[in-house]
């Protein structure tokens, strides 16, 4: 019994692996085409163009997994059922429990590897890759790279900190204002034209502080370093300038964190950071759902798996869309938004096998 679960795994990676690398050079060759006509105008070296799309493979890998996952599944399971194989299984005493739970093994690991993926290959590779188009296609590299303009924070409870220009490769905050508030009203407000990170805190050594009393105005100059302890550090001020796509699980925690704490809508932040898990989830779901469409049904061409799949692909996609606007939107608790079309899904997928099982 234990050739058999082999069988159907290397049979399950082999068409896994071919759909993958099959789909990621027809999205490779499909961005070419319409871009190579922005490279020639912008003299783009064939090095950086592939460097480029090195950095392009890992989220074409994390976007099309539950696809590839699917149309495997359906692939497999069909070549079984049109060979008779399936007959075989149950001959030797192997029933449909069995051949899910090979197949939703396989689906575990996918999953947790979309997610591995996502993390540690696909969003570093997203930030660099954004780099090389805006420096080479949009010429906006002087202006994104290594600084950041215009920023406000709230630092919680009474205080407002804006940076001018801040410089990340020195950790220098350059044109600061901290604003001190008491209700709707300022207090005090101090100007810099340089605030410095030692690792631990910010410290500022120059500048003038203005403490607003009624309506009078006291102006000093300050003569002795003032040192904040500010919660945000150079490495949040500089994700400040980043796209929630661009950041991993962990620092996207730490920006919902802060947007809570300044008072800020997180509906749309919460869905996304949920959606991440639910995402790489998806593997596994549609692995359950995908077995019992195809399991006793032996006339089956690769059109109608490849149709069948397709179908439950705009399937799931129009579920996980319709959660993420709900969620965005905040007519839906993030969570349950993120997870819809998992849930909707799974419950599809229970109907389904009860029915297969009979």
């Amino acid at each position: 019994m234990k050739i058999i679960p082999g069988y159907i795994r290397k049979k399950f990676v082999f068409i896994f692996l071919f759909l993958l690398i099959s789909i990621i050079i027809m999205f490779l060759i499909i961005d070419l085409v319409e871009n190579l006509d922005k490279f020639i105008d912008k003299k783009v070296t064939t090095n950086i163009i592939i460097e480029y799309y090195l950095y392009y493979i890992p989220y074409i890998i994390v976007l099309i997994m539950p696809m590839v996952t699917l149309m495997a599944t359906v692939f497999c399971i069909s070549s079984f059922a049109k060979h008779n194989e399936i007959i075989a299984f149950k001959a030797l005493g192997m029933s449909m429990a069995q051949i899910m739970r090979t197949i939703i093994f396989m689906g575990i690991i996918i999953s947790a590897g979309t997610f591995v993926i996502a993390e540690k290959l696909a969003i570093p590779a997203n930030r660099k890759m954004f780099h090389i188009k805006e420096k080479y296609l949009e010429n906006r590299y002087n202006q994104k790279t290594g600084t950041v303009r215009n920023i406000q924070l709230q630092e919680p409870p009474d205080k407002i900190v804006t940076i001018g220009y801040f410089d990340a490769e020195n950790s220098l905050a350059k044109n600061v204002t901290v604003e001190t508030f008491k209700g709707n009203r300022i207090i005090s407000r101090l100007d810099s034209p340089v605030m410095i990170w030692d690792g631990k805190e910010w410290t500022v050594k120059k500048g003038v502080q203005r403490i607003f009393d009624n309506e009078n105005e006291i102006l000093t100059k300050i003569k002795e370093p003032i040192k904040f302890h500010f919660n945000f550090t150079p490495k949040q001020i500089a994700l400040s300038s980043l796209k929630p796509d661009e950041m991993n699980f962990s620092e996207l925690v730490g920006f919902i964190k802060r947007i809570r704490n300044s008072g800020g809508e997180t509906y749309e932040l919460l869905t996304d950071l949920h959606f991440r898990i639910s995402f790489p989830f998806s593997n596994l779901v549609i692995v359950f759902f995908s077995i019992p469409l195809v399991y006793n049904r032996r006339q089956k061409s690769i059109a109608a798996g490849f149709g069948i799949s397709l179908i439950v692909s705009f399937f799931y996609f129009g579920l996980v869309k319709t959660g993420q606007t709900m969620g965005h939107k905040g007519t839906a608790n993030p969570v349950l938004a993120a997870w819809l079309g998992n849930l909707l899904m799974i419950a599809s997928a229970v109907v389904f096998n009860i029915k297969a099982r009979k």
